[in-house]
């Protein structure tokens, strides 16, 4: 898994957010694109997947 090899790499915690969001883990999702957002501030596509 990549955030196990790299936890600050946001994209990681972006694209797990919206695996966990299919799988209806939605809080757990919430963590990982709020984790890309401190990780990122400017990382469009977190902000987006936060806010759906």
């Amino acid at each position: 898994m990549a955030i196990k090899l790299n936890p600050d790499f946001a994209k990681a915690h972006n694209n797990l957010g919206t695996a966990l969001v299919a799988e209806r883990k939605i809080e757990e999702a919430i963590s990982h694109f709020k984790m890309a957002i401190k990780l990122n501030p400017d990382f469009a596509k977190a902000h987006n997947n936060l806010s759906v």
